[in-house]
């Protein structure tokens, strides 16, 4: 396409300088496989090698330039591009030997949240915990050049539910967190701590081919707000408790894998940090992983 764009530049400069001199011409060429540009004080010309079916056809053209005639030669390269995952794909990526960078928007994400090294009586249901996010509202990809490797910065949003459903829930106590049964006779629905996140992913890709690639690195979350919510029934009367925490880690890190099959991806997130302030909480570590879609 580029070579394309360069031929109808040249031909478009010619026919114009020519206009008043004779009778203007029109040559279209397809996919030609090789365009050659000269110009000197008095005369500029075009040689097109290959065309659309024709790889051995060969064309010239030059025009003679007046020597009070001003001419105007303009090169641009766009090493920025910007993106949108779901819009219509390009048959084949623009590579080339110059480093480059992409501005992107991600996709969006869920997929299922467990806890680890969690103490005992605290079982969270991996079935009922979810995690929604949007990876990448906005991210940015440095290609060092003619290459399937990037590395990418970008900023997302995301919301971490860890839900028990079995006889314990979340008790707050003061500043505490505790681990506790329900009254007596309690209809248990759920009790569950919610963490929302600001979410900065940097990753290394790698694409396989066309269709496949692999995303690996760190993400960091800045935690700004953390609650708990309990539900259930006692003695026919629905109770809903509802907490907003003050002592939570506010920055955590997620160490994250991704495999992407034309646009999907399969997502891994492990967290190495305590979700709460040990100080005042149980301590535990996060796991996740489902689907993000446009990653």
């Amino acid at each position: 396409m580029k070579k394309k764009i360069h031929a109808l530049v040249a031909l478009t400069l010619m026919a114009t300088t020519a206009f008043a001199q004779q009778e203007g011409t029109k040559e279209t060429f397809l996919q030609p496989n090789e365009v050659i540009i000269e110009s000197s004080s008095d005369s500029m010309s075009v040689t097109i090698k290959g065309r659309q079916g024709e790889p051995n056809f060969e064309y010239s053209h030059t025009v003679m330039l007046a020597q009070d005639e001003v001419t105007v030669t303009r090169e641009r390269r766009a090493d920025i591009q910007f993106s949108i995952p779901f819009g219509k794909k390009k048959e084949k990526k623009n590579r080339n030997n110059h480093p480059r960078i992409d501005a992107t928007m991600r996709g969006f994400g869920v997929g299922f949240v467990d806890a680890l090294e969690a103490p005992k009586g605290m079982n969270v249901d991996m079935g009922a915990s979810y995690e929604l996010m949007a990876p990448s509202i906005f991210e940015w990809a440095w290609y060092p050049g003619h290459s399937s490797f990037n590395l990418s910065i970008g900023v997302g949003l995301n919301w971490k539910n860890y839900r028990m459903t079995d006889r314990n829930r979340f008790i707050p106590e003061g500043n505490d967190i505790l681990i506790g049964a329900y009254p007596e006779g309690a209809a248990i629905e759920f009790s569950r701590l919610k963490v929302f996140s600001w979410m900065v992913p940097m990753l290394m890709s790698y694409e396989l081919n066309d269709w496949l690639k692999v995303r690996l690195g760190p993400v960091v979350n800045i935690n700004t707000h953390a609650s708990l919510k309990t539900r259930y029934s006692l003695e026919g009367k629905g109770k809903k408790e509802t907490h907003n925490l003050q002592h939570y880690n506010r920055l955590t890190v997620d160490l994250m894998g991704a495999v992407c099959i034309k646009g999907l991806g399969f997502y891994v997130k492990y967290s190495p940090c305590d979700v709460l302030d040990v100080d005042y909480a149980p301590s535990f570590k996060g796991i996740s992983s489902g689907l993000i879609l446009g990653f």
